[in-house]
């Protein structure tokens, strides 16, 4: 926060310091839910909700404004009404100028609404780069931006503002270049943003990733955020010296950036391989029924069974018995996911103890039983006390795993069973009681990598293998290279984009037809430079006979809609997943058997049209009764 500071000894503090004198902190959101144009469909403001609330309640950081754009198809309460500060959003509240307050009076600013990759969308206006200021002088490396005092970061739950189109892109870098001061980065999307669901539940993990424990940078926080979620059309714009940011009060700040600019735009790029697909899955399927080419369904064949499906009952020991000695005692040892963890024995265990306690096992007390307290919010988080020291380790001081006032290992876990193991450099390791899902993130290099995708492939096998097994049926079906772009604002132009990872993603096929969803069934892992930095498994069970071989529901075989019915819901409904901002076309329905998000319990699989709306975006219609499922 850059603030005028009159108290001689506050002058004395960096301001840019974690710790120290407490300052007051500031956020603005501006939430957009009405529209008139026919193409951008009103918003509800699930996220725009969780900033305001997150940030005041839970940081206590102080609102510059929550200005909002009601949604007439909600209710009143659709937002915050106690807390909001003005009705109607417009472009003076992103800028200096007649209104007060504005957003460059905050250290952060949340938009929610439409957006193109050159502007984002009010209900009567619209906000421009150049609104914002990006006429930029070559000789002072600066712009005329009025993001120039207190605004740091620029977070937009909107589509397309992030990317590194050679014009678009540039022209938003520029924004970052104010003076007297500079912001430091604008965090978003490239291409569609997510829709209602979807969009919370990544604020939510942000939130987590950026204020719990040994926090991750908000770089990585946002990223892992969207991952976890499986919004992979992210985008960001940050000045490299900046990239490390946390939040104020979570961690070090860099100073605002001098000199000649060094930005650059990170994003996932297009496909390298897409080794697998629906459409290979089920082509014959398809000829076979005929699907494309009727509307009514008349043959036998077009009839589709489900299956009943369960949590994964993943080989406990496989997963947690790296992190265990020989002798069952606590240890504290570094696995190859870069985690310093504090573990008992595979074998030790509660008499009563549910079957968590066999995935939980590695937080125990010195005497080798559990430990369980329950947090606000159904993590279970193991920490060291920094008194806690190693004689060949210099990082006890930062290792966030932390032993109580008695020295006994904490274990916390919510009412609903989700468990949390958080370790060094922000890693968090999730396991979701609902659905089984295991997610794990870090804080990850944005080195370049000297290896291609076939290296990338063996490196994720590896990693599967040691933490939960390989399922027989997974099949590699994408690999995406992760980039950075350096942005030349003084050339207008984009300048060399380097792979600084990969990531690898697993599905599999039921009856010849391809298991996929919005965050479904499916293996993915982000491979960077030092090793895996995010790891997303969900492997429901599917029931089989007592021969070992998948059983359907045959009495439940049902007719399926056509294709043509399925485009139909699909362009009538895409933006109750999809945040988009123009008009839908959607194109290439192909046969899948739908898999729920990890946040579900899903007990059948139903087959369903999965309908491309966009760039790395579909949308899963009901082939039974032609309703769009939901995130």
């Amino acid at each position: 926060m850059k603030k005028i500071l009159i108290s001689v000894l506050v002058l004395l503090i960096s301001v840019y310091s974690p710790v120290g004198v407490a300052l007051a902190y500031e956020y603005s959101v501006l939430a957009v839910g009405d529209y008139e144009d026919q193409y951008l469909p009103n918003l509800m403001f699930g996220d725009a909700n969780y900033f305001d609330d997150y940030l005041e309640d839970e940081l206590d950081w102080e609102t510059t404004q929550y200005e909002v754009e009601p949604n007439p198809d909600g209710t009143g309460d659709d937002y915050n009404p106690t807390d909001r500060t003005a009705i109607g959003v417009s472009l003076g509240d992103f800028k200096d100028g007649d209104n007060i307050p504005q957003a460059n009076q905050s250290d952060l600013l949340y938009f929610m609404g439409h957006g193109y990759s050159d502007h984002m969308v009010l209900d009567d206006d619209e906000v421009y780069a150049s609104d914002i200021g990006s006429s930029y002088d070559p000789d002072t490396y600066s712009s005329n931006s009025a993001w120039n005092m207190d605004l740091e970061w620029i977070i937009l739950g909107c589509c397309s503002v992030a990317n590194r189109d050679d014009e678009d892109g540039v022209e938003w870098a520029k924004t970052l270049l104010g003076t007297p001061c500079r912001a430091h980065g604008i965090y978003g999307y490239m291409d569609s943003s997510p829709g209602t669901g979807s969009d919370e539940l990544v604020a939510e993990r942000f939130f987590s990733n950026a204020c719990t424990g040994d926090e991750q940078s908000i770089w990585s926080s946002w990223i892992n955020a969207n991952e976890d979620t499986n919004n992979t059309n992210w985008g960001i714009i940050v000045h490299k010296d900046n990239r490390l940011d946390h939040l104020w009060g979570q961690g070090d700040v860099g100073s605002d950036t001098e000199g000649e600019p060094d930005i650059y735009q990170y994003q996932y790029g297009d496909p390298s391989e897409e080794i697998f697909r629906a459409v290979n899955s089920n082509s014959v399927t398809n000829h076979v029924y005929d699907l494309e080419k009727s509307n009514s369904v008349t043959n036998n064949l077009s009839c589709l069974a489900s299956y009943t499906v369960k949590p994964e009952e993943l080989d406990e020991d496989s997963i947690v018995n790296m992190f265990f000695d020989d002798q069952g005692e606590l240890t504290k040892r570094q696995d190859s996911i870069r985690n310093v963890l504090l573990v008992g024995s595979a074998g030790s265990k509660d008499e009563d103890s549910d079957e968590e306690d066999s995935v939980i096992n590695m937080v125990h007390d010195s005497k080798g039983k559990q430990t369980i307290n329950n947090d606000n919010n159904g993590n279970i988080l193991v920490q060291e006390s920094t008194d806690s020291k190693d004689e060949d380790s210099n990082e006890d001081s930062v290792i966030d795993m932390v032993y109580n006032s008695e020295g006994k290992l904490i274990n916390n876990k919510d009412n609903n069973g989700n468990l949390l193991v958080q370790g060094l450099a922000g890693s968090r390791l999730e396991i979701n009681k609902t659905s089984g899902a295991v997610l794990y993130s870090t804080e990850f290099s944005e080195g370049t990598i000297d290896f291609g995708t076939d290296e990338a492939i063996d490196k994720a096998e590896q990693f599967i293998q040691s933490h939960g097994g390989k399922p027989s049926d997974a099949i590699v079906s994408k690999i995406r290279p992760l980039e950075k772009t350096f942005i030349d604002v003084s050339n207008d132009t984009t300048g060399k984009t380097e792979t600084i990872g990969y990531q690898v993603e697993y599905k599999r096929t039921l009856n010849g037809m391809m298991v996929d969803g919005y965050n479904g069934d499916s293996i993915r892992l982000r491979i960077d430079k030092d090793g895996v930095s995010n790891y997303y498994r969900l492997w429901r069970d599917i029931q089989g006979n007592d021969d070992g071989n998948i059983k359907s529901n045959d009495t439940e075989r049902k007719n399926i809609i056509s294709s043509e019915q399925a485009l139909d819901s699909a362009k009538e409904n895409a933006n109750k997943i999809y945040t988009i901002s123009e008009e839908i076309n959607p194109t290439d329905p192909e046969l899948v058997y739908f898999s729920k998000s990890f946040i579900h319990d899903q007990q059948i699989v139903e087959p369903a049209w999965r309908v491309k709306i966009g760039d790395n975006a579909y949308v899963y219609v009901n082939a039974y009764t032609g309703e769009v499922e939901e995130y």
